[in-house]
């Protein structure tokens, strides 16, 4: 899968987040809806890439990230990155198909 920043388009009343955390909560939940039209689930992630805007959110960032791994984190990366947006984070990730 590509890389994921929760949906934002404010002229239909969708934003990222207020918070950093709501902005993971709503990044990872687009993707849990796209793994699962893909034939996969969250919890089959075995490799994350997390990119932040800026360091001083990481702590807020990650401390909502684990709460969607309940059992057990991904393998993941975690990187700065510069976009012409205002999304404080986004995600790429690896996942194993559901197994019917």
């Amino acid at each position: 899968m590509s890389g994921h920043s929760a949906p934002h388009d404010p002229a239909n009343g969708i934003h990222r987040g207020e918070t950093p955390a709501e902005e993971v909560r709503n990044a990872l939940a687009f993707i849990a809806t796209l793994l699962e039209e893909a034939g996969s689930r969250l919890d089959l992630v075995v490799q994350a890439t997390m990119l932040i805007s800026d360091r001083k959110d990481y702590a807020a960032l990650n401390a909502e990230y684990v709460k969607h791994f309940p059992n057990g984190l991904p393998a993941r990366h975690t990187a700065v990155f510069g976009v012409p947006t205002d999304a404080r984070v986004g995600f790429a990730c690896v996942a194993l198909p559901a197994e019917d």
